[in-house]
């Protein structure tokens, strides 16, 4: 099953004014979730210097060496997840990298500045703060170890070229490793694309709860991978709980 729906006005307004019963359907969960979702612009900026070149000072008559220097900023993309109402964050910590600056838009276009909370690098998660003035939207965390293979789930990507689309697949695939003695799945492969800026995205269930955030895809095929919810559910709890 692969289905992609832009998420926009008009599409949000369509599902809102169907009957009651018809706004039961998954899609109607998911996109009701498209508040709680931002985009995140990891930014840093660098000084180059230009060759040196040779100038005539006419002035003087003598040449004199010039070097131009340019401000360039470096910019990487992502989607994150809203946690708490207050504006704890989460999202896929490569897109962060070493960026010494990083705004988040909210889905009402609001830019807030953002710190890191916490980075878990093993697990490519990182916490951020914002400080919003009116309490946000956020999810509830689903219980991804009973996720089975074919179940339907849904993703709300971020990148920028599709930004704000809703994309339907599978599960096709679990990533299982054994933590204090159990089984338990850590990471999910799904059947559908991403796409760059993709990352950090959510991925959701039928009922809009995040069962697990794209942490990276395919370059060739349409496999995309995903980091499980009990998986950030945790790290958030050790956060919470430090």
């Amino acid at each position: 099953m692969r289905i992609t729906i832009r998420l926009s006005a008009l599409v949000l307004a369509a599902f809102l004014s169907v009957p009651a019963w018809a706004q039961e359907s998954p899609i109607h969960h998911v996109l009701e979730k498209g508040k709680a979702v931002v985009s995140i612009e990891a930014i840093d900026a660098a000084v180059y210097k230009d060759k040196p070149q040779g100038v005539l000072d006419r002035a003087t008559g003598r040449m004199v060496v010039v070097q131009r220097m340019r401000r360039v900023a470096s910019v990487q993309v992502g989607g994150g997840i809203i946690l708490d109402s207050r504006g704890i964050i989460v999202t896929a910590a490569h897109t962060l990298k070493n960026k010494k600056n990083i705004m988040v838009t909210l889905f009402d276009g609001t830019r807030l500045p953002a710190k890191i909370l916490r980075k878990v690098s093993k697990q490519d998660l990182a916490f951020l703060s914002v400080q919003p003035s009116f309490p946000l939207d956020s999810f509830q965390f689903a219980n991804s170890d009973a996720a089975p293979v074919g179940m339907p789930v849904f993703a709300m990507g971020r990148a920028q070229w599709i930004e704000g689309t809703l994309t339907g697949g599978e599960i096709s695939a679990l990533g299982i490793e054994k933590i204090d003695g159990v089984n338990r799945a850590t990471s999910f492969q799904i059947d559908f694309k991403a796409y760059k800026g993709d990352s950090g995205s959510p991925i959701l269930d039928g009922n809009g709860n995040l069962l697990g955030m794209i942490s990276a895809g395919q370059v060739v095929g349409s496999a995309t991978y995903a980091i499980t919810s009990n998986m950030i559910a945790t790290a958030y709890r050790k956060y919470l709980n430090r």
